[in-house]
């Protein structure tokens, strides 16, 4: 399959900007996630839809983008271009931070990086890429970001790298083809789920309270006869096995001990006799 613009099936816009109102976000949506795998019954999602509020104020909903299998889709990461401070906006970060983005499970080919706007001579940043702009009368979230030449110029279609991760230039943008030919499999019978687990601080105090009371109370229960006699059984076996290990262990340590011996008088003997020895030449001089 040939790499070019009329390839592109879906093009989506994803503007990493830092709205104050709700913190870190993509397109003026901070992500919240989903209770359970999509690939489970989405009874168990509980997911937090987006509205209209989202492109208005920024909100916190569980962003999710349906894509079609089988078509080509174009990502274009944008690292908070236009700051929004001179926008007139509440929307927009003060810092410049760059963006590690990375598709889980895919690769992709970095069509462009994007770099914003930089004194040529101390390499500070002066202001925001110029290749993407917003609509600020009507969009003033800048959730629909267009290329201002009508599309991405200068892609690299010829040879562009490989990857699963990239690095969004701050105030920059990073442009994506990713192909994929198929969907993802279904899911296999018997497949494991899992479900959210919540509960309320006073009932958690309740079962904590709970447990150390039953604790307690076996601390200061008294002993039945049956369980007594079990106990007893139980050292029965206990205390032979033990003494049948401490015999053992003993045998093994006298047979170290006599070996030990044995090695040391044959040493002291050989002295003894080169002893002998020695007196009798020096007798003999």
């Amino acid at each position: 399959m040939s790499l070019d613009n009329d390839n592109v099936d879906v093009e989506l816009f994803m503007n990493m900007a830092f709205p104050i109102p709700i913190g870190s976000s993509i397109n003026s949506r901070r992500m919240i996630m989903p209770s359970a795998p999509l690939f489970q019954d989405p009874s168990a999602w509980e997911l937090v839809p987006c509205t209209s509020v989202c492109e208005k104020k920024g909100c916190r909903c569980s962003n999710i983008i349906n894509l079609p299998a089988n078509k080509t889709v174009q990502l274009v990461m944008m690292s908070d271009i236009f700051g929004g401070l001179q926008q007139g906006t509440d929307f927009g970060s003060k810092g410049k931070a760059h963006h590690p983005m990375h598709l889980h499970g895919f690769s992709y080919r970095v069509l462009k990086i994007g770099f914003p706007v930089v004194d040529n001579i101390t390499g500070k940043i002066l202001g925001g890429n110029e290749d993407i702009a917003c609509n600020w009368r009507e969009d003033k979230t800048c959730s629909h970001p267009y290329w201002v030449s009508g599309s991405a110029p200068g892609l690299n279609f010829d040879n562009p790298p490989l990857k699963d991760t990239v690095v969004v230039p701050a105030m920059g943008n990073g442009v994506n083809f990713n192909v994929s030919y198929e969907d993802h499999p279904t899911v296999p019978r018997g497949f494991p789920t899992c479900r959210p687990f919540d509960i309320g601080h006073d009932e958690f105090r309740k079962n904590l309270e709970g447990s150390s009371k039953k604790r307690l109370e076996n601390c200061g229960k008294k002993v039945s006869a049956d369980e007594k006699q079990e106990n007893e059984e139980s050292w029965f076996y206990l205390i032979p096995a033990i003494t049948g290990i401490f015999s053992a262990v003993g045998v093994c340590l006298q047979i170290v001990l006599i070996v030990l011996f044995l090695i040391l008088h044959k040493r002291c003997l050989y002295a003894v006799d080169e002893k002998k020895v020695e007196m009798i030449e020096m007798t003999k001089m």
